[in-house]
């Protein structure tokens, strides 16, 4: 990741971070314990949910406004 300073406004982006299982528990687990929003879509159709097709998969709100996700195999892998 890089890192600027700049007196714009950021736009919201997304940050997707493929993350191993024991990982993932322990980053999910470090969600729910600060009470983040989070879903298990990216339209914020599933709220307080994972997404366990092709593995887990979470979305949520970071303190500054971006919306990282964390997934463990990548997308289509059938896992």
């Amino acid at each position: 990741m890089d890192f600027a300073s700049t007196s714009d406004v950021i736009a919201s982006q997304h940050y997707a971070f493929s993350v191993s299982e024991r990982d993932f528990d322990n980053i999910y687990g470090r969600v729910v314990e600060r009470g983040l929003e989070h879903w298990a879509d990216p339209t914020r159709r599933h709220p307080q949910a994972i997404n366990s097709h092709d593995g887990g998969r979470v979305y949520f709100l970071s303190n500054d406004g971006h919306y990282p996700e964390i997934i463990t195999p990548p997308y289509g892998t059938g896992t």
